[in-house]
């Protein structure tokens, strides 16, 4: 990913070495994506079209949680806004109103993407059609992650990267300042750089190993350190989501590909041992497995600073929040647009890394409080997982936003927020954080009730026009529809 952004947006002038081995490994099992990826894409000028077809992709509107608030509990967390705004304060507080004296029906009834992720249904946003609910139908795709890879790959070396397989063996540094001056590999040959990106994963090759990065540990607040994850046959029907259901020391994956599915079971090894994790994966996975089932470690947390001397490290290498609301791809996509919007004319780069590492801080501690969120929000009681986070303290910015919204629905964000208020809204409600009061603005409000069930029935009528999400695949890319008489948009 960072090789082809570099290849696309800087031009001539640099030249860029990605140095890989087909020997290792990638942590990819298949995976989910948030809107943020299509602006990725679409930078790089790919053809929507092309990319679904060699990635083996499908869309994503939103993830279905199951068992989170309480065991049976489901809702969905959309990727478009609840409602339409004609006031003051977003929909959801009028909503909310409704809510409290019983007047309204479950929030994924007011958001064009939960609704459609309901009926199965797909269609591509129509932005020339600004006041109605298909103007806000974001998304994004669930893909193959090696074959996604090896797509970026091909698209790299077109633009010019040049393209080292080998296994790094020693890094050597500078002798005044510490800082990378070559990497060495096993086949013994050196290449020199200005600037190192360390996209090495978990191991952290020059971050952490070379240059001695101080790693800040969020492992209290999330507490999941493995995952387990296995393929199993494609789903007989796509759904337009991910699915994510809660067990009893962690959490369940499903991602639908257009090949095959993928699943896995994120879990707390303090919590639960291996095997047990391993057989309630394989119990909730619809189909036949087609694979063997693999284990990964993480940690949760991130290195203080992502960039440090000439090394900036993207994706599993600078830091890891857990998969559950798909934010691993966005915080890779992050970490290369602010290197390429923050990007150095010279190797004097240090006021250069200070706003990166500020920014890119920020926005990991965002992302962990609304991650976090999932967790302290549940009712359950059935497990001692369950039971310690319903109970253990959160960082103060996660408890100002929970103790704001059970006062008056009220969601105030921070700046940069990725997250936006229809969002956490949708997963507080979603696991029963109800809040005690209304909104103030909606006490003054005339002709709730109407207005709110107007914005139900419009989304439901705008369903109800849409083709399935695989009537929509298979137009897309020419191939039979299930129901040959679909017409498709």
């Amino acid at each position: 990913m960072t090789a082809a952004y570099l290849a696309r947006t800087l031009g001539a002038g640099y030249n860029i070495t990605l140095i890989e081995s087909d020997g290792i490994g990638t942590i990819g099992v298949g995976e989910a994506t948030i809107p943020s990826i299509k602006f990725y894409i679409d930078t790089l000028g790919i053809e929507e079209k092309s990319f679904i077809k060699e990635t083996q992709a499908t869309f994503k509107l939103g993830i279905e949680f199951v068992n989170w608030g309480k065991p049976k509990d489901r809702y969905i967390h959309g990727f478009s806004k609840i409602g339409h705004n004609a006031y003051v304060i977003d929909f959801y507080n009028y909503w909310l109103q409704q809510k409290l004296q019983n007047n309204a029906a479950h929030l994924d009834y007011y958001s064009i993407a939960t609704a459609a992720c309901l009926a199965n249904k797909f269609v591509h946003p129509r932005y020339d059609s600004y006041n109605t609910p298909l103007a806000q139908l974001y998304y994004a795709y669930h893909f193959d992650a090696a074959k996604f890879a090896a797509y970026l790959r091909s698209y790299s070396e077109a633009k010019g990267v040049t393209r080292i397989e080998g296994m790094l063996s020693n890094v050597k540094t500078s002798e005044v300042d510490g800082s990378v001056k070559s990497l060495v590999l096993e086949s013994g040959q050196q290449i020199s750089g200005d600037l190192f990106v360390d996209c090495s994963g978990f191991k952290s090759l020059l971050l952490n190993k070379t240059l001695g990065a101080e790693w800040e540990d969020w492992s209290a607040w999330l507490p999941c350190d493995r995952a387990i994850a296995v393929p199993s046959d494609r789903l007989s029907t796509l759904p337009p989501y991910t699915r994510a259901t809660a067990k009893t020391a962690g959490w369940q994956w499903r991602i639908p590909l257009q090949h095959r599915t993928g699943n896995g079971h994120v879990f707390a090894s303090a919590f639960i041992g291996e095997d047990e994790a391993t057989d309630a994966l394989l119990s909730g996975i619809e189909g036949n497995v087609t694979g063997d089932p693999r284990t990964i470690a993480f940690k949760t947390g991130k290195y203080k600073n992502l960039w440090r001397k000439n090394v900036v490290a993207i994706g599993l290498a600078g830091g890891f929040i857990e998969p559950l609301e798909s934010t691993a791809i966005y915080l890779v996509q992050l970490g290369i647009e602010q290197l390429v919007q923050g990007f150095p004319r010279s190797t004097d780069c240090q006021i250069n890394a200070d706003v990166y590492n500020a920014a890119l801080t920020s926005r990991y501690e965002l992302v962990r409080d609304f991650v976090v969120l999932h967790y302290k929000a549940t009712q359950r009681d059935d497990s001692e997982f369950w039971r310690y986070t319903a109970s253990m303290d959160v960082p103060d910015t996660l408890q100002q936003k929970i103790n704001l919204f059970t006062e008056a629905g009220q969601i105030l964000n921070r700046d940069y927020e990725l997250f936006q208020p229809f969002s956490w809204a949708q997963v507080m409600t979603g696991q029963n954080l109800i809040p005690r009061h209304a909104h103030p603005v909606t006490e003054a409000a005339d002709k709730t009730v109407p207005y709110v069930e107007n914005v139900r029935k419009v989304i439901a009528n705008c369903v109800d026009q849409m083709p399935t999400h695989e009537q929509f695949l298979s137009g897309l890319l020419g191939v039979p529809a299930p129901d040959a008489a679909a017409q498709v948009e």
